[in-house]
């Protein structure tokens, strides 16, 4: 069973990144544009995590309170985050406005996090599966591919609100989706450091995740107002 379980989160996040790279340059190459200003609009952020003074915000915020020290980091990040990828989508992928273009920079987002935070780690753990295969716990890998597996309609819902903030200069568009960021990392983090399962965390996730995907789903093909 851990052998399945962690198979089945390789796929997730290993395996569904590389499929849709290989999709979008089936499709047509110029779709990897705006898959690696997703990629970019991860990383930029992530080495800013690491400069002061992001990297003390637990030192700065930890006194005020849990809520102040889990909310208030989600803020800050949200807003780099969307500012990133807003000044990517108007200022880069001038020319890339297809409904592809936008699930490509979500995608492009959710796919390096999913590799660089799991999808790596349980790729070496396959790897030395003789040795560490008997210390997993199935059902915590399980959980690890479907967290990941859950994020993704959100990756993509934040996409396309950029874009749409983007295309009709209406930034409350942008300010959703720093709201969305803000209470999706931040309750996670808040609800788990306050006892709750993770596991319940997780499939609350999935129901954020669902609703987020019919509302990505509207947006994208134009069904939104």
């Amino acid at each position: 069973m851990a052998f399945l379980t962690t198979v089945f989160t390789l796929v997730i996040t290993v395996g569904l990144p590389m499929f849709g790279v290989f999709y979008l340059f089936d499709r047509d190459k110029a779709f990897l544009k705006s898959l690696g200003a997703g990629v970019v609009a991860y990383a930029i952020p992530q080495v800013l995590s690491i400069v002061p003074p992001f990297s003390d915000l637990d030192a700065i915020l930890g006194p005020y309170g849990l809520a102040s020290a889990t909310f208030g980091k989600s803020l800050i990040f949200a807003l780099v985050i969307e500012v990133v990828r807003y000044l990517i989508v108007r200022y880069y992928l001038t020319d890339r406005r297809k409904r592809l273009d936008v699930a490509a920079v979500g995608f492009g987002h959710w796919g390096m996090e999913a590799i660089l935070t799991v999808g790596l780690t349980v790729f070496v753990l396959l790897l030395s599966w003789s040795q560490n295969g008997p210390l997993v716990d199935p059902t915590n890998m399980m959980l690890s591919g479907l967290e990941r597996l859950f994020v993704l309609p959100v990756m993509l819902l934040l996409s396309a609100l950029t874009f749409r903030a983007v295309k009709t200069g209406g930034l409350q568009w942008a300010a959703l989706g720093v709201l969305i960021n803000t209470l999706l990392n931040g309750g996670t983090s808040f609800l788990v450091a306050g006892g709750l399962s993770s596991s319940i965390v997780i499939w609350l996730m999935g129901v954020v995740g669902l609703v987020c995907g019919l509302f990505a789903y509207r947006l994208i093909t134009g069904r939104a107002k």
